[in-house]
């Protein structure tokens, strides 16, 4: 078992006057910081987040040119809006992670499913931490389908592929199409997961294949990675790694940089998650559990939720293998939400409008606001059984919630 070398401050410790330069030096947000700012305790530095980092972007690249290191421009978000820059250090921090998490030795080969441009972060990611390795890179990019799938398999097989990097979309496509065929990868023995917390779904489908182990990576393009995880550790559970410090601040992931050689204005920085610290089954220390993101909440029809509640409902239902709620113009007078299924098949056997209308009346029994909203317009909500969710071509993630409007529709 790797063991993590040192402890990191504990909140109420000083830090050194080069974390906080890291963020104090950018004239967007500089104001917010003490005039005196030598060695000042790390609770008393405001919280920054996506809406300060974005504010910093041309000072960002300017420090990027300036450094005499070499840099890497990524970006997250840009579905429906410009994408927020990152500039991560060329070595991405690689040699501070691999002190506390190892998932590859030199005889691996792994297809790494991830996105290869757009600004993404995690085919980089994966491609450098197989090259420090001495591993195989496969640089295969995502399979969007079962059909692709089908025809890269024997390529998998050809070249002995060890190894599964991605998010857990990519998994599970991959996974569930070697289950539903009955077939199995010979040389195929871990996974290596980032992106998108594991749905039911997702995870349900390396169950069904086998003993594989799983290790993952959590952080964000803008913070790197913050946490990883072994095979031992339960899917959602992380320790955090050596050269990031981490607060759970009104029970966020609030996140400083301890490596002077950040870029990004990485202190105190929410990334946007809820967590809790907890022991973890492997014994290591430093754990936290991811519990969901830390979103506002929605208003349809003129009752507020969370997003993920509806989700939470559907997800619930015996019938349901996967679920994805699509809000359809919100916020307008025709606004209404489709609840797209994947569906529980049985032996070939399945009703699905017995098991939509099921579906339909599950979600309203226990979101009771939402069925007196929709008691005179029942239209405002449908279920609709699909083959695939919809995912984020960038990212290759599938978001829980999606935001459409009718005239792309049309």
């Amino acid at each position: 078992m790797t063991s993590f070398k040192r402890e990191e401050p504990t909140l109420g410790e000083k830090i050194p006057l080069e974390i906080v330069q890291l963020a104090s030096g950018f004239s967007e947000i500089g104001e917010s910081y003490p005039a005196d700012l030598d060695r000042v305790p790390l609770e008393s530095l405001p919280i920054l987040r996506k809406a300060h980092f974005r504010s910093v972007k041309d000072s960002l690249l300017n420090r990027a040119r300036k450094r005499s290191g070499g840099a890497v421009i990524l970006g997250s978000g840009g579905t429906t809006s410009e994408p927020l820059i990152s500039v991560i250090p060329s070595g991405m921090f690689l040699k501070q992670i691999r002190q506390v998490w190892d998932p590859l030795k030199p005889d691996d080969v792994v297809a790494n499913l991830n996105v290869g441009g757009e600004l993404g972060s995690m085919f980089p990611f994966f491609s450098s931490l197989c090259d420090v390795s001495n591993a195989v890179s496969v640089p295969l990019g995502p399979l969007g389908d079962q059909k692709a799938v089908e025809r890269w398999l024997p390529f998998f097989e050809a070249v002995g592929v060890t190894t599964l990097a991605g998010t857990p979309t990519q998994m599970s496509i991959v996974l569930g199409l070697l289950n539903e065929t009955n077939r199995r990868l010979s040389t195929l023995k871990k996974l290596i997961w980032t992106g998108e917390a594991f749905s039911a779904a997702a995870l349900e489908e390396v169950k069904r294949y086998g003993p594989l182990e799983m290790y993952g990576a959590y952080g964000s393009t803008e913070t790197w990675v913050i946490g990883v995880s072994y095979p031992e550790c339960p899917v959602g559970t992380f320790h955090w790694v050596p050269y990031q410090h981490v607060e759970f601040v009104e029970g966020q992931v609030t996140v400083t940089c301890l490596d002077t050689d950040c870029i990004n204005p990485i202190v105190r920085y929410q990334p946007g998650d809820h967590a809790l610290v907890c022991e973890c089954a492997c014994g290591r220390p430093r754990a936290f559990s991811v519990e969901g993101r830390a979103d506002e909440q929605v208003k349809f029809l003129s009752i507020l939720f969370y997003p993920r509640e509806p989700y939470d409902v559907v997800s619930s239902h015996p019938d349901v293998h996967a679920s994805q709620i699509i809000l359809i113009d919100n916020g307008s007078p025709q606004e209404r939400m489709e609840v797209q299924v994947v569906l529980n098949v049985c032996d070939g056997q399945v009703d699905i409008e017995s098991a939509t209308r099921s579906i339909r009346d599950h979600l309203l029994g226990k979101l009771y606001r939402l069925a007196h909203e929709t008691h005179d317009r029942p239209e405002r909500i449908v279920v609709r059984a699909v083959e695939q969710l919809n995912t984020n071509p960038r990212t290759m993630k599938t978001p829980y919630i999606v935001y459409r409007s009718s005239k792309k529709e049309g």
